[in-house]
């Protein structure tokens, strides 16, 4: 009689050979269900880490932003961007990375020629492990005709995890004051 059958049934007599038989399963059932729970948090500790590491490969992204525009280069600032991408950070909306790479060229050798951007994330926010949204803002230094030289906006960036590596997906701005201007 197994011992499951004498803890259901009340049974008094047990075979000692089922017994042990049992007694071994139940050792290796306990044995699997304490490795699995370590395992267990081994994988919140890992995936603690890949935020971790998520959260840096994101300040990059913003960083290498950040470098492109201050370098000039649109096709830089373009391949930060997924391929479907929306960016309306300055004015109007461009859509697809072709689009976004023709805009930043044309913002970065006229309007804004010469600018230096500097970035600030306030808040990152995972919504899946592949899916981010960066609160923060930015400011822009040298704009000719902006008085003070100065345009500062807020940000709101959704950034994904394409093939492996962070992207922007999307990407809006918003004037910081009702007289800030929204080219």
């Amino acid at each position: 009689m197994l011992l499951s059958s004498v803890l259901l049934t009340g049974a008094t007599e047990v075979s000692p050979i089922l017994a042990d038989d049992e007694m071994r399963m139940i050792r290796i059932l306990l044995a699997f269900a304490v490795l699995t729970g370590a395992g267990g948090g081994l994988s919140v500790a890992r995936a603690a880490d890949q935020e971790l590491k998520a959260e840096d490969a994101i300040a990059q992204v913003l960083a290498d932003y950040g470098t492109a525009w201050n370098n000039g280069d649109g096709q830089a600032i373009a391949e930060l961007f997924t391929t479907d991408a929306d960016d309306a950070v300055i004015g109007s909306v461009a859509r697809g990375r072709s689009q976004i790479e023709k805009r930043y060229t044309q913002l970065l050798n006229e309007t804004f020629r010469g600018t230096q951007i500097s970035l600030d994330m306030s808040a990152l926010r995972f919504l899946t492990p592949a899916v981010a949204m960066v609160d923060g803002s930015f400011q822009l230094n040298g704009v000719s005709g902006s008085g003070d030289a100065k345009v500062k906006r807020l940000v709101l960036a959704v950034i994904v995890k394409d093939n492996d590596q962070w992207r922007i997906t999307s990407l809006w701005s918003a004037a910081t004051t009702p007289t800030d201007s929204t080219r």
